[in-house]
């Protein structure tokens, strides 16, 4: 189980609730995910980041630390989806080529780099590894997906640039889908967990998750 999401910004002014919702899903998948390398690093930026904007604080504060009303609910949607995606994501670890991750990280690696340049070239490189996810999924979650797993590789390949490439998925994800994690966490049935999706006995080939459900024609 995640450790509860924390209230995140990017920024020192997080300009929108979609930001802000992004935000706390990139975040909430790589706590969750395993074999991570950047724990520490992860830690440091999580103590670091900015409270939400008024705007998005619906419910009141209770006593135990935790919010409740629509806030509250927001929150937790989002955690559950985090934890589900990083669940999926543990088992397609090797579906990203190693040489895209190694290219990502040098590009981030350079200071000149605009934080524009670099969503466009992750924007680039997500084109590139969706050619090999099966055309049946739905694109858009399963864009989603695999732009947070290749965010996790690129910074188990370089800690060191977990904030660069959490600013840039973050905006990658809010600019390129037509949803943001907020609305996927509150717009989907419950997701079930990676048990509930093994297959019995004479079932047909199993799809990971309820999020990637194959496109109806």
């Amino acid at each position: 189980m995640c450790a509860r999401v924390p209230q995140v910004g990017i920024g020192s002014a997080p300009n929108s609730k979609d930001e802000v919702c992004t935000g706390m899903l990139v975040y909430s998948f790589l706590q969750c995910s395993r074999n991570c390398t950047f724990r520490e690093e992860l830690r440091s930026m999580g103590s670091d980041l900015q409270l939400l904007p008024d705007d998005f604080d619906d419910g009141e504060l209770q006593t135990d630390g935790n919010r409740s009303g629509q806030s509250g609910h927001e929150e937790e949607a989002i955690r559950l989806i985090a934890e589900q995606l990083a669940q999926i994501g543990d088992e397609l670890d090797g579906n990203i080529q190693q040489g895209l991750v190694r290219d990502v990280a040098r590009q981030f690696m350079n200071a000149n780099l605009s934080e524009e340049d670099r969503r466009k070239y992750l924007a680039a490189t997500m084109e590139r590894v969706m050619q090999a996810v099966p055309q049946e999924l739905e694109r858009e979650k399963a864009t989603l997906l695999f732009a947070l797993l290749l965010a996790k590789q690129v910074v188990n390949h370089s800690p060191t640039l977990l904030r660069s490439v959490f600013r840039t998925t973050v905006d990658y994800i809010n600019r390129s889908l037509l949803f943001c994690g907020c609305r996927l966490s509150l717009e989907s049935d419950r997701p079930r967990t990676v048990d509930e999706q093994k297959p019995t006995a004479g079932s047909g080939p199993r799809v990971a998750s309820p999020l990637l459900q194959p496109q109806t024609r």
